[in-house]
């Protein structure tokens, strides 16, 4: 039985306001003529968990400060994808990653952030962030597409372990099945 990982909510960072700076391990999706940008590493010691917005057209950066109380950890080598509900909201998904630099732990957890109400939709009890009680294993640097309703999540490492298993995660119930082959490729990593 897995056991459920407890990360601790973080205040926003809102270090360098209009100025996103260097910055890898970032995850990034492109919605129209926007690109979202969340998190990564700066400084090569320090995560972040701020989003920011490159306007296409005004070729300009811009920070979004969200609106919600709860904000994700500060995360690297995480997962991006855009997603449009039923009713037409537009979301940025975030799966996993790495929480806490140098010295922290992969993740396993399916945030959210509306692009229209810029709020985040985050999992958590009593200020704290929970790590899925069910479904992948924690990860970083894992691949992540979404195709109608689902999230397909394949691969990545948990810092010991590299992964060669799928999984599906349905964006309407919430609900983790892996996908079992009988031969299935490789382990793989996206980075190191």
């Amino acid at each position: 039985m897995k056991q459920r990982q407890r990360i601790l909510l973080v205040p926003y960072q809102r270090s360098n306001f209009n100025k996103l700076g260097n910055r890898c391990r970032a995850a990034s999706v492109l919605v129209g003529d926007k690109w979202y940008l969340f998190g990564g590493l700066q400084n090569s010691t320090e995560n972040t968990n701020d989003i920011w917005c490159f306007d296409l057209k005004n070729s300009k950066w811009i920070k979004i400060i969200p609106k919600s109380k709860a904000v994700p950890p500060p995360l690297d080598s995480h997962s991006a994808c855009h997603y449009v509900d039923e009713k037409g909201n537009q979301f940025v998904v975030i799966f996993g990653g790495f929480v806490g630099a140098n010295f922290g732990e992969p993740w396993n957890q399916v945030i959210m952030f509306n692009l229209a109400t810029e709020e985040w939709t985050l999992p958590y009890k009593d200020h704290i962030i929970l790590n899925s009680g069910s479904g992948p294993n924690p990860r970083s640097g894992h691949g992540a597409i979404i195709h109608k309703h689902d999230m397909y999540i394949f691969g990545g490492t948990d810092g010991d372990v590299k992964y060669n298993d799928l999984w599906k995660y349905d964006l309407r119930t919430h609900q983790w099945t892996q996908i079992k082959a009988e031969n299935p490729p490789a382990v793989r990593k996206l980075c190191d």
